[in-house]
């Protein structure tokens, strides 16, 4: 397919994109390439690789702990007990804590424990706020 390609930009001295029937002969191969490099080669290594790094040397919003009301530390500690005994019994680390208990919450940490979909939420939420009625509502 690609000689034939090949050949058909030679003949025509232009380089055109492939007709439109030629999409199952290209999507086809790239497809099976990807799902074996997927299930046999080492791509789910490599993914996983790219993730340990990003979560360990970039700050992101889900590496933050969590900012949570002082009313759930005591079921927070009890999950945390269950959890980290669990890993125990398997030989595993105990899980770092993922919470900070607050009672008094002002605006900025608030949108500093946002996830990035609540705060666009948000900001739409408050252009929608301040824009004037429409006209046939007064």
């Amino acid at each position: 397919m690609l000689t034939a390609n090949i050949i058909r930009v030679c003949r025509n001295r232009r380089v055109e994109l492939l007709p439109i029937n030629f999409v199952p002969f290209v999507a086809g191969p790239v497809i099976f390439a990807y799902n074996v490099d997927a299930c046999y080669g080492n791509k789910m290594e490599r993914l996983n690789i790219e993730k340990e790094t990003i979560l360990r040397t970039e700050n992101h919003w889900f590496n933050q702990p969590i900012a949570l009301p002082a009313s759930m530390e005591h079921d927070y500690r009890k999950l945390m007990c269950e959890t980290n005994e669990r890993l125990a019994s398997m030989g595993l680390p105990p899980e770092r804590d993922w919470a900070v208990f607050n009672d008094h919450f002002d605006d900025d940490d608030l949108w500093r424990s946002a996830s990035p979909l609540s705060r666009m939420l948000h900001q739409q939420l408050r252009r929608h706020d301040t824009a004037p009625p429409p006209e046939d509502l007064m």
